[in-house]
């Protein structure tokens, strides 16, 4: 397929063999070798690309956030310039971004057996760095307006020296700064969602950074505890043990001091392990 970028009129071409990924919205290629952009970037190529796709990312590309490890990696895997097709005319199609390379799902760094076979020299400091990391990304966003909005496990990228990249960030909740409304996050997954809004139609709500906050806290708290979700433990009622959504709606969170129908995990680690001042910001947030 030949594409041609929109802000400069170059045009390079994409291949099947070269596809990295692909979803229920879109695939991701490879830009070919030897192509005036270069083999760093890759090209997101939507199945039934719209005028609000369009609109979005035009949206993203005035107004970028400043990535806090400019020049040393991509920490935000921000759109650099949209995509159409040069094939019986022009048309819309994506948009071109960085590539990263050597790096793996968050969930990889957190999961202690994943990490011992894939990474055994990540240790309890890398663990740190990279949560460190992933809160310096999230408050760049934040610091332009952007909400994450669909906040998992699955768009967080680690690499085995615990940078961190965000990924997928076309669906981002984008401001619109002309008409003062936002292109919606239209997603989002019940582990990282915060009580308050759980269980709403995410296409008619305007989400805020504290949102984001409580997500990012949990995957904090996986990565700090070997995994363990905030709201994980062994279950003491009759029938069956509740979904996290239910534990997070009721705040039923066994690390705190409250009373819950909950032990805790016998894998995880004592919340004690952590810095006084952490554990006085996780029980913050997900008890108070």
């Amino acid at each position: 397929m030949r594409l041609q970028r929109d802000s400069n009129g170059v045009r390079f071409s994409i291949a099947p063999e070269l596809q990295l990924g692909a979803g229920g919205e879109a695939r991701i290629y490879a830009v070919e070798t030897g192509e005036n952009t270069g083999s760093q970037y890759a090209v997101k190529i939507y199945h039934r690309p719209t005028e609000i796709h369009e609109n979005k990312l035009k949206a993203m590309l005035e107004n970028p956030p400043e990535d806090p490890v400019a020049g040393a990696h991509p920490a935000i895997a921000w759109p650099l310039d949209r995509v159409y097709t040069v094939y019986n005319g022009v048309h819309f199609k994506g948009y071109l971004m960085p590539r990263v390379t050597g790096m793996r799902p968050i969930f990889s760094a957190f999961n202690p057996a994943t990490r011992r076979q894939q990474t055994p020299f990540f240790n309890y400091l890398y663990l740190h760095r990279a949560a460190r990391n992933l809160a310096s990304a999230v408050k760049a966003l934040h610091q332009r307006g952007y909400v994450i909005g669909d906040v998992n496990e699955s768009n967080v990228l680690v690499s085995e020296t615990a940078l961190v990249t965000l990924v997928d960030t076309d669906s981002f909740q984008v401001p619109h700064i002309l008409s003062g409304k936002a292109f919606r996050c239209l997603v989002g997954k019940p582990e990282y969602t915060p009580p308050e809004i759980q269980g709403r139609r995410f296409a008619n709500l305007d989400r805020t950074p504290e949102h984001d906050l409580f997500g990012v806290s949990t995957l904090l708290f996986q990565l700090l505890l070997e995994g363990t979700h905030p709201f994980a433990g062994i279950y003491r009622g009759d029938g069956d043990p509740p979904p996290y959504e239910h534990r997070i709606l009721n705040g039923r969170f066994p690390f705190g001091s409250k009373s819950v129908p909950y032990d805790l995990p016998k894998i995880a680690p004592p919340l004690e392990i952590l810095d006084p001042l952490l554990r006085q910001l996780f029980l913050r947030c997900f008890e108070d």
